[in-house]
């Protein structure tokens, strides 16, 4: 399984060999970084890491919204090199039949099992219907998306009042050695109690994968409990938190005024169950990466909310500490005035993805921090990749 899955300025974010500090604050200067190329362009709307090429570092992807389009960047990585300067874009619309909103959303995931990444974006405010859309890696090959490209896997509801696709990661849950794609649909049902008639739900649902790759008929879906008048909607990530050779599912509960929180659905072999096994109840808004960064064969969880930052619990055998806080964090990346550093108070990680970007063998953490200012620009956002080490994320030397 490879971890799914951020605005303006992309700011690396080199940290060198200290013990994993407790609540301090982890300003860094980047050691790589690349302009947008307008103002209000939004890079780091989503921020993947995958090796789509097969050449054994992981390539990033990036996405930037500007208006009625939105665009995603690809860089390839190399063995033992840094990333190029540059862009080399890829045009979202050019891949569908009509102008999408926005690509917000993202997972990376071996599908088809030929040991090549593949990539899936999700559109959930594409305006006709919103769609997850799949393309399929190849070793010397990597992915495309152009003129005359089309996806390799395409699903979509249409389903009036509803977003699709907001949200999505890959894991095997079943252990079958195909990674399945999970993504959340938010299910509004007519309730003239809501101000707003209508009272949303979100319901998570798994596409299992195969030698075709991902199927079209989802084979598992679970509700998060979160119906409420306002809103529904959740991150997801997922990994093999307790080493049992199954990935599980994390879900994160946001916008919901009634359930605020993180469920923990653990894999086996018959899939994930009718309900989760652990959360946590840390409140606020959150996002959320699950993967391995200290290279111990455990998954380790992150979580970001508004007026805090983000925090990590490094994974274990038992899995994850019962009745974790984020004082109990085993790392910490925040500002002491609240949020995450160069980014309002209130401020939290908009999106968050684990993947090797340098090639040297430990998952690094990437945070996307869409309302960083820089460069007397106002919200152009930034996207900082922590690197991974045995001892886990590493300061900068």
């Amino acid at each position: 399984m490879r971890e799914s899955g951020l605005f303006l300025l992309i700011a690396i974010a080199l940290l060198g060999a200290l013990a994993v500090p407790a609540l301090a604050t982890l300003q860094q200067p980047p050691g790589w970084s690349v302009a947008g190329q307008s103002a209000g362009e939004r890079i780091g709307v989503l921020a993947l890491a995958g090796d789509f090429d097969g050449n054994g570092a992981d390539d990033l992807v990036v996405t930037a919204r500007l208006t009625n389009t939105a665009d995603a960047y690809l860089w390839f990585g190399a063995q033992g090199a840094p990333l190029s300067d540059g862009y080399n874009s890829w045009d979202w619309e050019w891949c569908m039949a009509d102008t999408p909103d926005a690509v917000v959303a993202g997972a990376v995931g071996d599908f088809d099992g030929n040991g090549v990444d593949d990539l899936v974006l999700g559109a959930a405010l594409h305006s006709n219907p919103p769609v997850a859309a799949g393309w399929y890696g190849a070793a010397g090959a990597g992915i495309s998306c152009g003129p005359g490209d089309t996806s390799d896997w395409l699903v979509w509801d249409d389903t009036a009042n509803e977003d699709f696709a907001r949200n999505m990661a890959a894991g095997d849950f079943d252990g079958d050695g195909y990674d399945d794609l999970a993504l959340t649909r938010k299910s509004a049902t007519a309730d003239g109690s809501c101000g707003g008639g209508y009272r949303y739900e979100t319901v998570v649902y798994v596409y299992p994968g195969s030698s075709n790759g991902l199927d079209t008929t989802a084979s598992w879906n679970a509700s998060l409990g979160d119906a409420d008048c306002t809103d529904a909607d959740a991150f997801l990530t997922a990994g093999d938190i307790d080493g049992d050779g199954y990935d599980d599912l994390v879900a994160v509960s946001n916008r919901s005024t009634s359930a605020t929180g993180v469920q923990v659905f653990f894999g086996g072999s018959t899939g994930l169950p009718a309900a989760a096994d652990w959360s946590i109840a840390e409140g606020g808004e959150f996002s959320a990466a699950v993967g391995d960064v200290d290279g111990d064969g455990y998954a380790d969880l992150f979580l970001s909310g508004p007026n805090d930052g983000v925090f990590g619990w490094y994974g274990g055998p038992l899995g994850l500490p019962s009745g974790a806080t984020y004082g109990s964090a085993d790392w910490s990346y925040y500002d002491a005035g609240g949020g995450l550093p160069g980014g309002p108070s209130t401020e939290a990680a908009y999106h968050m993805a684990v993947g090797d970007v340098n090639g040297d063998g430990y998952n690094d953490l990437l945070i996307g921090e869409p309302f960083y200012d820089d460069s007397g620009l106002t919200d152009n956002g930034a996207v900082f990749v922590f690197y991974g080490s045995a001892s886990g994320l590493i300061a900068s030397t």
